[in-house]
């Protein structure tokens, strides 16, 4: 479909569902806060995002971290015609993955772990579109909800794995 096309058809559906879509709305904007505006790490000074920004740098060798969120939104732009003919079956167990989402973010904040954090929303997104749209449609998101996990800087625990490296390669040097 044209993006006229498609825009024309989410105004419909908004038109016929005003309730679903301030609850989306409320939902999503509930995410932008908690990611984007929160701050809670490093001295209550960064949020997840913030953090996350910070910590795909040169020095980890993760710059690359950066094109992944719009490399996401590209894969799904290309889907839209799949996301928007597939029957929408909304399933509970989407649910299970929220929550488990939640609680991670949660144990994430509690234990300063912007990692957990930033794990736990590929969690949310893939639920939120089990819950929304059934099996069918949470399907076309395992790929890119996967792909977020690509965006958790792991600069610092691999520098903390020297001796685990060195260990190792003196193993298979030994065996060799």
């Amino acid at each position: 479909p044209t993006l006229d096309e498609t825009m024309a058809g989410v105004t419909a559906w908004i038109r016929e569902n005003p309730l679903a879509t301030l609850l989306l709305a409320i939902c999503g904007g509930l995410l932008v806060y908690f990611y984007g505006f929160y701050s809670v790490f490093m001295n209550g000074e960064q949020s997840t995002a913030v953090w996350a920004w910070k910590g795909w740098n040169d020095e980890n060798d993760q710059v690359h971290c950066r094109f992944i969120a719009p490399i996401i939104l590209f894969i799904l732009w290309q889907r839209r015609g799949e996301l928007t003919s597939i029957v929408k079956e909304p399933r509970l167990r989407g649910l299970a993955f929220v929550l488990s989402g939640i609680v991670l973010f949660v144990l994430g904040v509690r234990c300063l772990q912007a990692r957990l954090a930033i794990v736990s929303l590929p969690l949310v997104v893939y639920g939120s579109a089990e819950y929304l749209g059934g099996k069918a449609f949470a399907r076309i998101f395992i790929f890119p909800c996967l792909l977020m996990l690509f965006m958790v800087p792991v600069g610092g625990v691999i520098q903390s794995t020297v001796t685990l490296q060195l260990l190792t390669s003196k193993t298979v040097g030994a065996l060799c």
